[in-house]
């Protein structure tokens, strides 16, 4: 388990959307849809489940471990232009809710 200063930083790859700047963004970590909770803007996950397409109208970005551009969710992202950025490991170094912010390409998670 990581221990948390003030602020994490982390370098993805975006794989869909343009990567715009999101400041204070609610994030939650899930493994299923039924996991979401209403507030949430960001969801981070192990893979891009077609089943997160329901939450999706509710989203502004989705950080996820694995995944593809070719897949079902991102290829539904892409069409609502939510950014989607792939970061390894990243469901197993931040606490499970919190406010991040996203900018240039780096995320930076608070506590």
């Amino acid at each position: 388990m990581p221990v948390w200063g003030c602020e994490m930083k982390f370098t993805g790859k975006t794989i869909v959307g343009s990567g715009n700047d999101l400041s204070n963004i609610k994030y939650k970590v899930i493994n299923h849809v039924l996991d979401y909770e209403n507030n949430v803007e960001c969801v981070i996950c192990k893979t891009l489940n077609p089943d997160f397409s329901i939450i999706l109208p509710s989203l502004s970005l989705i950080i996820t471990e694995t995944g593809s551009v070719l897949s079902h969710l991102a290829i539904l992202a892409r069409e609502r232009n939510i950014p989607v950025v792939l970061i390894s490991d990243i469901t197993s170094k931040v606490p499970e809710t919190g406010v991040l912010n996203y900018e240039n390409g780096v995320l930076k998670i608070e506590k």
